[in-house]
């Protein structure tokens, strides 16, 4: 294909994770997109220790690849700017803002846990909105991107590349609205004099 391929790798350890990040290279990646979950729900920990760990698996990662890594910046951290210092110190040169935490709910019917999906993306949407704008003060050089959670719209698409994100995140479900994003996204460019991203 003609197009960067971007590969998204889950993991919550270090452990075989450097090999198999430079086989993902190897393959033909063009861009490795990281994904480092752990749940902090130890107490004998410190919030220092989830972090260090953290800091430890992105800099093996990206010491160990010729490509570019990006990360999913997790949204409970305390001090997000330095967070996001730490990790372009350590040779991170993309942050999608954000990656949200899982939410469960509880069934009173089954007695069992489930997923909840009514979370408020829409207010998710615009908080990382306002955590792009801090950022991309902060850290010119480095390139943040926009995960959109439904809804999607064009308009929040605008938004988010007026503000600093370099590019938008589409969820699955969202895959449909992108050909309808495009026309808005290039209409208003239109209107407005922008020829490229650039101009944004």
């Amino acid at each position: 294909v003609s197009i960067p391929i971007i590969a998204r790798i889950d993991i919550y350890s270090a452990e075989n994770c450097i090999l198999f990040c430079e086989l993902i290279e190897k393959a033909g990646a063009d861009i490795i997109d990281l994904n480092i979950f752990f749940f902090p729900d130890d107490k004998e920990f410190r919030s220092y220790d989830y972090e260090k760990i953290f800091y430890e698996i992105a800099a093996k990662v990206s010491y160990s690849v010729g490509i570019p890594v990006i990360i999913r910046q997790p949204i409970n951290y305390t001090h997000i700017i330095n967070s996001v210092d730490q990790l372009f110190y350590r040779g991170i040169q993309g942050f999608v803002l954000f990656h949200y935490p899982s939410i469960v709910d509880v069934d009173i019917n089954s007695l069992e846990f489930s997923k909840d999906n009514t979370i408020n993306n829409e207010f998710l949407n615009y908080y990382s909105l306002t955590w792009i704008a801090i950022l991309s003060s902060h850290f010119p050089r480095a390139d943040f991107m926009h995960n959109i959670n439904n809804p999607c719209s064009a308009e929040l698409a605008i938004k988010s590349l007026l503000i600093g994100s370099k590019g938008i995140i589409f969820n699955e479900e969202n895959v449909v609205y992108i050909d309808e994003c495009v026309k808005t996204l290039n209409d208003w460019m239109q209107m407005h004099g922008f020829t490229k991203i650039e101009h944004f």
